[in-house]
């Protein structure tokens, strides 16, 4: 592992921090909005889900293109 990010990695993950947080923030009512507590909990689930899913994708899709990168210098 080289230890570079790319600015659109650090970028989708920045996405998914942010996402997850306010995810969070919502469901736990920091925000203070004027929502049906039915309603703030699903909305913060899904704005949850969707940071674990940003997250995941960026993470896995990186793990792939390395190993790619080190199967093609193998075969050099």
């Amino acid at each position: 592992m080289s230890g570079h990010l790319s600015i659109s990695n650090v970028m989708a993950y920045l996405v998914a921090l942010v996402t997850g947080g306010l995810g969070v923030a919502i469901a736990a009512d920091l925000l203070q909005l004027n929502l049906q507590p039915t309603a703030r909990y699903v909305f913060g689930a899904v704005l949850i889900l969707m940071g674990v899913y940003r997250f995941l994708v960026t993470f896995l899709k990186a793990n792939a293109a390395r190993e790619r990168k080190r199967i093609f210098d193998d075969e050099e």
